[in-house]
Formats: C-alpha cells, structure tokens, sequence
C-alpha cells in the first residue's frame, strides 16, 4: 500500500506540474483553519481537575482537473494544542519547535468517467463516508479527523449509485506471510427512494501465523439507512 500511496503522489504531482500547458485544466486551491476551545469535564471522581484547551486544525488542499473527467487532489494538514509538546515530549510550544504535526490528510486521483458513462473510480489516500456515517465517517469533529488508503469503483445512473471499496487498515509489509488488514465492502444508493444497503467484510490475516488451527478473522456487517419524509 505504500507504493500505492507514493504512486498516487508521484501522478498527483505531475498533474499538478502540466497544468500550465494543458488548456483544459482547472486549479483550485482552497484552505480553512479551525480554532476551537475545550473544556473537558469528563470524569465523575470529585477529586478530577477540568482541563481547558485551545485546539487547532489548519488544512490546504490543491485540485486540477483534466477534461472535467479526471481530478489530482492533495491536502495537507497540520494539528496541534497551544502551548502543547515539541517532538521530544517537552512542554513547549512556538518558536524553533518542530512539532511533526503535518501530514498528508488526502491525496487521491478521482476518474469520474472510464471507459464509458457512469463508470468511475477514485484511488489514493481520501475521506470515506457512508450512508449516515455511523458506520464509516469523516469524523470532521476531530481535530485530526480519518482517511483511509485504498481503492473505490463506482458506478451511477439515474436511478442509483453503487460504490465498491476495498480499504487498507493496517499494513505489515510482512515477507513470509500476509499479515494485513483489509476492509471490503458494496453499497447501493437508491436516492429517490432515501434507501441506502451496505455489507463490509473485515479481514484480518494478522491471526494465521500465530498458530496452525487459528484462521484469519473475518467479520461481516450487513446495514440498510432508509429516510423519507411523507406528507
């Protein structure tokens, strides 16, 4: 999956590099910063102190789009408390600090168009939502919010959308053994009608090589989200 994700860079880059002399391309970049003050009061024992905090979320994103078919897409990020640690775990915080806090929270190529119309795919590192997203969300209340790596095909006519995904969650690199954690899943999109299924496999081959009578974990999820509003 790393070379997966140093790909989808290295192609993400390029486009952005001819945009120049490519007519037909467009450029967007767009930022937000968040700042927000928590006062935490979680715990029941009298004797627990409340915590106040200032957090903040800075995100900057830069888009081309080809032919309005095909879209690079990659964002940074940067989190942090005020006042919070520099890399060595001391309390410090602003000048010389290196606090290691910037990632790359997305950086996907999005195809709306292969092949033929309907059909499109988006590959990389991005945001996945799903249905009400109480099974797969953003978690944009977070200040560092979820990404995934991974790989998801669709397909959308009038009627209905479906969407195909394979998620990576954890991967080991291992040389003897696949010791990877995947996540696979379909869901169907009928918009009209407010209904929304779904079905998730989880498959953790991290299990086989602990012992022989120990299989890989498998879980599967199966889910419906239906809302309508009737006169």
């Amino acid at each position: 999956m790393k070379t997966l994700i140093r790909n989808t860079l290295l192609i993400a880059a390029g486009l952005l590099m001819v945009v120049s002399a490519t007519a037909e391309t467009t450029v967007k970049v767009n930022g937000q910063v968040r700042f927000r003050t928590e006062l935490d009061n979680r715990a029941f024992d009298t004797t627990y102190t409340s915590k106040l905090s200032t957090a903040m979320r800075t995100r900057v994103g830069v888009s081309a789009k080809v032919d309005e078919n095909a879209t690079a897409f990659i964002q940074f990020q940067d989190t942090r408390t005020f006042g919070g640690n520099d890399q060595f775990d001391n309390a410090q915080s602003g000048t010389l600090n290196d606090g290691k806090n910037v990632d790359i929270h997305q950086a996907y190529i999005k195809i709306d168009r292969a092949w033929f119309d309907g059909l499109g795919m988006k590959v990389g590192r991005f945001e996945f939502n799903l249905g009400n997203q109480r099974t797969f969300g953003a978690v944009c209340w977070s200040n560092v919010g979820r990404s995934w790596e991974g790989f998801q095909p669709s397909y959308t006519t009038d009627n209905f959308a479906a969407n195909a995904f394979w998620l990576k969650k954890v991967e080991m690199n291992n040389d003897t053994y696949n010791a990877d954690f995947d996540i696979f899943g379909l869901n169907f999109d009928f918009d009209k009608v407010g209904l929304e299924l779904f079905g998730v496999l989880e498959k953790n081959a991290d299990t086989t090589n602990h012992a022989t009578d120990i299989s890989a974990m498998d879980r599967m999820n199966f889910g419906l989200y239906y809302q309508r509003t009737y006169n």
